[in-house]
């Protein structure tokens, strides 16, 4: 399934999660796809970064990717600009970062790209037990 194909995914959120943790759409079950990465994070040049840890600290992981990277040591008006920039706002809006230059691949009622920006939202939307699932 390509890139595209996944961005016209339209069934519920429910039945994704249950195909990813299965292992029957690309990449999943996400944990066994990247179990090497994570396992090999000190012998491979990798800088590796989460959603919910870039959300509780911005500023300290950026300054740990831009040394990572052999960038000059960033002052607070860079790094302020990269903040405004990194924002969900600005995301959601840049066609860089929003896929709406494929928005005429996008199949009828299917959700936007870029949804809330909000760390756990995804807890919202399955159940108890789907949630579970996902953590195991």
């Amino acid at each position: 399934m390509s890139g595209y194909r996944a961005y016209e995914y339209t069934e519920s959120l429910s039945k994704f999660a249950k195909l990813f943790t299965r292992g029957k759409l690309p990449y999943g079950p996400w944990f066994a796809h990247t179990l090497d990465y994570i396992e090999n994070l000190n012998n491979l040049d990798i800088f590796y970064i989460d959603y919910e840890t870039l959300h509780i600290n911005f500023e300290r992981v950026i300054m740990k990717l831009s040394r990572f990277l052999g960038l000059r040591s960033l002052s607070n008006e860079d790094l302020e600009s990269v903040k405004e920039r990194c924002s969900f706002s600005n995301m959601k809006v840049n066609t860089n970062a929003n896929m709406s230059r494929f928005e005429h691949r996008r199949k009828p009622n299917s959700s936007e790209f870029l949804r809330k920006g909000k760390v756990g939202d995804w807890e919202n939307h399955l159940s108890e037990k789907e949630c579970k699932e996902i953590d195991q």
